[in-house]
């Protein structure tokens, strides 16, 4: 006769518990994905736009101060904030402006500066940075020896595609302005010129200035014809703009005068 075997409540109750159990452990693991910060995401990844404010630029306030004292005409600086982006922030750029020389030369001309070289807020030329200096005798259209005011501009990091628009290139029978940009060492610096107004000529070079190419009835004052806007391409931190008188001769001393409008630029994290 067949034995016969019955589950006992204890029994099932286990044999149920490893059921459930075993079913428990063969559920899949699902993998939960955890989002990481993209390469991008940091304060030095992001390319910040700043303003040197000569003027004021709708809410934005100047940004310029000009030197004090015995350096009003020698010296200026300016502290660029710089907006943030994508809700990171970097420190303010730092720019600097000296006249670092004024050289006469026998056969060039008796340079002095004006009392209003380096102010922004002059009448002739409110809300501009104005190169403003005086010539006496005979100017000769080279700069070889160097003759006329430097002007040299340094930032506290490197930036890039600096623009600026350079106005009030004029002439007369005693004086012709002639504009160069190099690097601080006195090496060639790539720029390029666009708007230029009819009445400029040149390219920025010591053998071919910026200057005017004919006797201006508008001398003194800021038109489209006797201005142009420079940009320099590449990544600088400093540049040195010479000024001079490519020609005409006086015997007392002639004002002479050009000027810089709010210079934008772009750069990376201090």
């Amino acid at each position: 006769m067949p034995e016969r075997f019955e589950l006992t409540p204890a029994s099932e109750s286990i044999n149920r518990r490893g059921v459930m159990k075993g079913a428990a452990w063969s559920v899949p693991v699902m993998a939960v994905a955890v989002a990481t910060p993209a390469a991008s995401a940091s304060a030095c990844a992001q390319t910040y736009a700043g303003t040197v404010r000569f003027a004021a630029v709708d809410a934005a306030p100047v940004n310029y101060t000009r030197g004090t004292g015995a350096n009003a005409t020698l010296a200026g600086a300016a502290s660029v904030a710089l907006p943030a982006v994508n809700g990171f922030t970097t420190g303010a750029v730092n720019v600097t402006f000296s006249s670092s020389s004024l050289t006469s030369a026998a056969t060039g001309g008796t340079y002095a500066r004006d009392t209003r070289n380096f102010a922004a807020d002059s009448t002739v030329a409110p809300g501009k940075f104005a190169i403003v200096q005086t010539v006496t005798g005979a100017s000769v259209a080279t700069q070889n020896p160097v003759r006329g005011q430097t002007v040299d501009i340094a930032f506290s990091r490197p930036v890039t595609g600096l623009s600026f628009r350079l106005e009030g290139i004029t002439a007369g029978t005693t004086y012709n302005d002639a504009v160069t940009l190099t690097t601080v060492t006195g090496a060639a610096l790539a720029a390029t010129a666009s708007s230029v107004g009819a009445q400029v000529a040149g390219n920025g070079t010591a053998a071919n200035p910026w200057r005017s190419n004919a006797e201006n009835a508008n001398q003194g004052t800021i038109t489209a014809a006797n201005s142009l806007v420079v940009t320099i391409p590449g990544t600088i931190s400093s540049l040195r703009l010479r000024y001079n008188s490519w020609g005409g001769t006086t015997t007392t001393a002639q004002a002479q005068g050009v000027f810089l409008g709010n210079m934008t630029f772009t750069t990376r994290c201090s």
